[in-house]
């Protein structure tokens, strides 16, 4: 299901994506070195994986994928069984960029596998759950306080950064509010998010607490401007 230069071989999996521009790019690079380190400790995988024509950091997170996530059939238990299976099953997910939507993708992921399938067997596809992705515009009035306000409490300038995760509210507040979003996180990326043992370090959450207060000050002024 993928060319060999990495992309998604499915017909029309790419007509909505909207296209980085040069700028966003230069903006993603900043974070790049970063971003590999932390690929390296978390994957371990002999090398990256992608479309070729973009770096890791923009194909984590600024452009469409395509994976299989678990494959189940035949014999697979303690010893050998020359049984051919009656059955195979294989999850697949697609992380998704704007503009795309998720039931279009569907279905020409339905009809690329129903195109591909042998005579000899039959296949059935199920939509098992959607989400749709979303993207914040980092020079809109309130990213800009937010940025400012971590500049103030840390220091640093904050690089702007695309993730491959999904916090579906995100789109339904956009889309129902019609007003600008911004995202702030006090966590770090080793802190085993969403395991047993989540966790924080408490100077960050109280330079968060910090940022907070310097955010709405900044917004604050900005709405009174």
């Amino acid at each position: 299901m993928h060319n060999p230069d990495g992309s998604v071989a499915v017909p029309g999996f790419y007509d909505s994506v909207q296209p980085l521009s040069e700028e966003e790019r230069a903006e993603l690079t900043k974070a790049l070195p970063w971003i590999e380190t932390e690929w390296k400790d978390v994957a371990a995988a002999p090398q990256q994986w992608g479309e070729s024509a973009y770096n890791l950091h923009e194909r984590i997170g600024a452009r469409p994928t395509l994976e299989i996530n678990g494959i189940a059939g035949g014999f697979a238990q303690e010893g050998f069984k020359t049984v051919l299976p009656g059955r195979a099953l294989a999850k697949i997910s697609c992380r998704l960029v704007p503009d795309q939507t998720s039931v279009p993708i569907y279905e020409k992921l339905r009809d690329f596998i129903a195109s591909i399938t042998p005579p000899t067997v039959r296949s059935e596809f199920r939509l098992l759950e959607t989400g749709e992705p979303a993207v914040i515009d980092r020079h809109g009035a309130a990213v800009q306080a937010a940025s400012a306000a971590l500049e103030t409490v840390w220091g640093k300038k904050p690089f702007f950064v695309r993730e491959g995760g999904s916090i579906p509210v995100v789109v339904d507040l956009q889309r129902e509010l019609k007003t600008d979003m911004v995202l702030l996180s006090f966590g770090y990326k080793g802190c085993a998010a969403h395991g047993p043992n989540e966790h924080v370090y408490l100077n960050i959450w109280e330079r968060g607490i910090q940022t907070m207060i310097a955010f709405y000050h900044n917004i604050g002024a900005k709405t009174q401007a």
